[in-house]
């Protein structure tokens, strides 16, 4: 049952007490992978959203806000969902790398309220790198040509 690995990835530990980014990535991820199979139409949104503001307001992830505003912007909130990804584009980089394929909508939703921020392009190009790596180069070279001085 899904509610059982999200306890097993939270090795027993309450949303409350995460301290480890690695763990909240690990739920986002099982979260998204789990919610999208159903297309995030069988009710299980509010859970979800639930889930991500729980850890949200434990870890400043990068991703987790992303989510966030991804799923104000399908609840209608556009405000709600530009201060999220606002958040999530602030965040130092350095710990935060995509890499399922499931991000890389949420990544295009971002990238429309905000389409010059450099840090989308290179989100992306980190999903595409062992899938379609010309791509993944287009990305990032895109990325650079927004931000020149950011080191890939």
């Amino acid at each position: 049952m899904f509610e059982h690995r999200i306890l097993d990835l939270m090795h027993g530990k309450s949303i409350g007490e995460l301290d480890d980014e690695d763990s909240a990535d690990e739920i986002v991820n099982e979260l998204k992978v789990f919610y999208e199979g159903s297309e995030w139409s069988d009710g299980f949104v509010d859970d979800a959203v639930s889930i991500l503001k729980s850890a949200d307001s434990k870890i400043a992830y990068p991703t987790i806000k992303m989510w966030l505003g991804f799923f104000a912007d399908k609840a209608g909130d556009k405000i709600l969902a530009k201060k999220y990804f606002a958040d999530a584009l602030n965040l130092d980089i350095a710990y935060c790398n995509p890499f399922r394929l499931e991000t890389f909508k949420v990544l295009e939703l971002a990238g429309k309220y905000f389409p010059d921020n450099f840090k989308v392009p290179y989100y992306m190009g980190n999903i595409m790198y062992d899938k379609q790596v010309q791509k993944a180069v287009e990305f990032w070279n895109e990325s650079l040509k927004k931000n020149p001085n950011h080191a890939l």
